[in-house]
């Protein structure tokens, strides 16, 4: 205990200033689920004397996985400071600095409504209820997501075992792109194209090169990119519909690609004022 006591003050020292903690969660449905089933096992088909006994040992088992989840819950933890976070569970002890991230991810993961169909009259009833679900649930609901930081050799994902995960996600994520933008700004000036994922963002355009397709949008015809919890938007001028959509979990750090891009244009279309005001003829203000 006091081995880590002293690596979480030598982690905030080194890191800056603490700005928000994160604990792990128990998760009490599961414990309650698995207890029941364990009382149910025993009073099935007996007297009411064993009944009572299975609600007993139900009891007891929900509240033994309740406390060991509650004993595990409080070894996790995760300390955001201004120049990086540290993270401790049973036995593990890191620390990360914003400049090291290399990628970041949120990984929205679409839950399974339905295992493999067994028939054809299975595969069409199947078909249709993932469509209404797609149609009628929030993607909140439809939706699993996950944070998960790289370095080269090393990844840590953050998933809903921590309570707050999605502050703590959008609180990594922000750090993350104030470290990263400047470096894929500078990258960008010097004439290099920047990689996030299958999207290359360079001084002549953006190039999607998946394993099944490749498009290129030219510099002058990129008006932006919008990032959501679930996907990534890339806006071409002239029309209403994205060019490109893709999978959030497809693309590391999309805040930089989106902050990236509001830069380009922006330094575009003021270049592009500043020469058109350049090409104004002589006496051709407006006069009173």
């Amino acid at each position: 205990m006091a081995e880590q006591a002293d690596k979480a003050h030598m982690a905030s020292g080194e890191l800056g200033d603490l700005v928000a903690g994160f604990r792990g969660r128990v998760v009490v449905v599961s414990w309650l689920v698995v207890g029941l089933v364990a009382g149910l096992i025993v009073w099935h088909g007996a007297s009411a004397a064993a009944a009572i006994v299975g609600a007993i040992v139900g009891a007891a088992v929900a509240a033994g996985l309740f406390v060991l989840g509650f004993r595990r819950s409080r070894q996790l933890a995760v300390q955001v400071y201004s120049g990086g976070l540290a993270y401790r569970a049973k036995g593990t002890q890191e620390t990360w600095a914003w400049d090291d991230v290399q990628e970041f991810f949120v990984l929205a993961e679409e839950r399974e409504i339905h295992g493999a169909p067994h028939g054809v009259a299975d595969a069409i009833f199947s078909t249709l209820l993932e469509a209404l679900v797609k149609l009628l649930l929030p993607k909140a609901v439809k939706f699993t997501v996950k944070y998960r930081i790289c370095r080269p050799g090393h990844q840590r994902t953050f998933d809903s075992l921590i309570s707050g995960q999605a502050r703590l996600g959008a609180t990594v994520e922000h750090f993350v792109t104030q470290a990263q933008l400047p470096k894929a700004l500078a990258s960008f000036g010097s004439g290099e194209a920047v990689r996030f994922g299958d999207l290359w963002l360079g001084p002549d355009g953006l190039t999607y090169a998946s394993a099944k397709r490749q498009r290129f949008l030219p510099l002058s015809a990129l008006t932006g990119v919008s990032v959501t919890r679930y996907d990534v938007k890339v806006h071409q001028a002239g029309h209403r519909l994205a060019w490109l959509i893709a999978k959030r979990s497809s693309v590391p750090n999309a805040a930089v690609l989106a902050g990236l891009a509001e830069h380009i244009v922006a330094a575009r279309d003021a270049n592009d004022g500043n020469e058109a005001a350049g090409q104004l003829p002589a006496g051709s203000g407006t006069q009173s």
